[in-house]
């Protein structure tokens, strides 16, 4: 039989065997899932815009170094578009000009490639490259412009050559006729008998001339008919070349004239490219050359951390 003592012993070490403390601490002191969840969620957003940003300045430089092979590329058609140079050859000029400005998209384009950014991310040899490349624009630009007189100016040149070489061979055409018709005029009836046609085989000779005063009258009609086509040629042929002339002229003046406004817009617009005070001073383009770097070394630490732990 138990005493009081007893009882009073196993309740207190019943009682010794619970859990001490409120639910509340108990439950403090467990971490949860939910709680690590969202204690880390500042720390996964900040390293995702991190890599966002990481990836803009990427493509951001991607973007330059396509923008530099575009510019070497025009170059380099501009250096085969010249070589070897004619410019004594008013058609040589006439063609290159036209050429020139077939290209002007492709500079355009790689400008645009180039300068995009502005300030952010430029070492110091990229900032004397982007002064040059800011003044070639304009200077690219006046050439163009340039070129507009002088297109005018060898296409009215081009137009008199046509002219003349068409002329030429009309002329040449006619004194060919015309030597024909003074052989005719002094030729004998012997002569004259031998442009009379043999009939064929089976005796067949349509339309033709039965006696030497038909056969002179016809050659004679067939000379008249040959002037008429061949001023009827060169007309047409004048009417061709000036209509083709006249296009392309418009064409080359139009685009060279576009491209120049082009040009000097976008030299405009970089002037920023052409004072240093854009470097180093402007506060918004310190941070973000900052947070360019911090972003590579981050990314560079990442890396070798991933590494030390695939080891």
């Amino acid at each position: 039989m138990s005493s009081p003592t007893d009882n009073a012993f196993d309740d207190d070490l019943y009682q010794s065997s619970e859990p001490r403390g409120t639910k509340s601490d108990q439950d403090a002191l467990q971490p949860t899932s939910k709680g690590l969840a969202v204690g880390s969620t500042p720390y996964l957003a900040e390293g995702r815009n991190e890599e966002k940003e990481l990836a803009g300045f990427r493509i951001q430089r991607i973007m330059r170094w396509v923008g530099y092979g575009l510019f070497i590329l025009y170059w380099v058609d501009v250096g085969y578009i010249l070589y070897p140079p004619e410019f004594t050859n008013i058609v040589w000029e006439y063609q290159a000009m036209g050429d020139l400005v077939r290209l002007v998209p492709t500079l355009a384009i790689s400008l645009i490639l180039i300068f995009y950014g502005e300030t952010a991310d430029r070492k110091k040899i990229e900032r004397v490259l982007l002064l040059l490349l800011s003044w070639a624009t304009v200077l690219i630009a006046v050439f163009h412009l340039l070129m507009v007189p002088l297109t005018l100016v060898n296409a009215a040149r081009i137009s008199t050559q046509n002219n003349e070489q068409i002329s030429t061979q009309v002329n040449q055409q006619k004194r060919q006729l015309e030597a024909t018709q003074e052989q005719l005029e002094q030729a004998t009836p012997e002569d004259l008998a031998t442009l009379i046609p043999v009939p064929d085989e089976q005796g067949n000779l349509p339309n033709a001339p039965t006696t030497p005063e038909e056969a002179k009258t016809q050659v004679i009609t067939r000379i008249g008919a040959a002037r008429q086509a061949a001023d009827t040629q060169a007309q047409n042929a004048r009417e061709n070349l000036r209509d083709n002339l006249l296009k392309n002229t418009a064409k080359i003046v139009i685009e060279a004239a576009i491209g120049a406004g082009i040009l000097i817009y976008t030299w405009a617009l970089t002037k920023w490219a052409r004072h240093r005070k854009s470097y180093g001073r402007n506060a918004e383009t310190l941070a973000i050359a900052n947070q360019g770097k911090r972003l590579r070394k981050n990314s560079k630490a990442g890396k070798q951390s991933r590494k030390r732990r695939s080891v």
